[in-house]
């Protein structure tokens, strides 16, 4: 009888204290919103329609009809939200490095072209279907390829607003040239084919020669000097006369075409 006692109120206890949670449960559940319900219901109603999309994008890829356009302007970013590709709306496409814009491509204007670009964003390469262009801090330094003014192709090396150096094809006799400029942009040297010979000048700041190395009517060297007015005529004139050389001196007795007339001393003759 003592155990039954025992037992009868521990089963009571129990009793008690699933009742009390119970109530408690019901009670939690009458404060809770009646919204949570329907946001529940909505949040399911969108997973579902999630997977169906998933599921229809799975069999389309299946089939080869999936969609595989993206639409510009978009970008890529890494890890730490720093854009690594951007592909503009203007045809436009760039290559980041650091955060900042390391490569260019462009279809603007019709013309493909290519832009790299340093650290600092100061200078840049551009190559296009028509030149190479190296600019530094705005300035043109190099460009290399088809002359936009004559249509021939030139190496051409700048210093600010003039050009320094230039090789190619000359544009008047459509054969090699190479041209060298002082720091004020005047030229002081050109090296040239012309008429078949080659032909060395030396030139004034106004582009008057001051003396030119080149070939003679005997096949053989010919060196002209002359005055600060031009070399019409010249002051000397020497070369290979057909197996002997001739110095002839200006500009009164200046006459070569007519054998060796001229005042003594306007002239000297090697021997044959």
């Amino acid at each position: 009888m003592k155990y039954l006692k025992l037992f009868l109120a521990f089963g009571c206890g129990w009793a008690t204290v699933i009742a009390l949670g119970l109530g408690a449960d019901a009670a939690g559940q009458r404060g809770k919103p009646a919204g949570n319900a329907g946001q529940a219901a909505s949040l399911q109603s969108r997973i579902s329609a999630l997977g169906q999309r998933v599921s229809q994008l799975e069999q389309a890829a299946v089939s080869g009809k999936l969609n595989k356009k993206v639409v510009a302007p978009f970008e890529v970013v890494d890890q730490a939200d720093q854009r690594v590709f951007y592909v503009g709306p203007d045809r436009d496409v760039e290559f980041y490095q650091g955060n900042k814009r390391a490569a260019v491509m462009s279809a603007a204007g019709g013309v493909g072209t290519f832009f790299a670009l340093s650290g600092s964003s100061q200078s840049w390469t551009a190559l296009s279907s028509e030149r190479m262009t190296v600019n530094e801090n705005g300035q043109t330094r190099m460009s290399l390829g088809k002359s936009a003014a004559h249509g021939n192709y030139m190496l051409d090396f700048s210093s600010g607003s003039h050009d320094i150096a230039k090789i190619g094809v000359s544009y008047e006799t459509n054969a090699g040239s190479a041209l060298v400029f002082d720091q004020s942009g005047y030229r002081r040297v050109a090296i040239a084919a012309a008429d078949g010979k080659g032909v060395i000048t030396v030139l004034r700041g106004d582009a008057l020669p001051l003396a030119q190395l080149t070939e003679g009517k005997s096949k053989g060297g010919r060196l002209l000097i002359c005055s600060a007015d031009g070399c019409d005529p010249p002051m000397v004139d020497a070369g290979d006369a057909g197996g002997y050389g001739i110095v002839w001196t200006g500009p009164q007795s200046y006459n070569p075409g007519v054998g060796l007339m001229g005042a003594p001393g306007s002239f000297i003759m090697g021997k044959h």
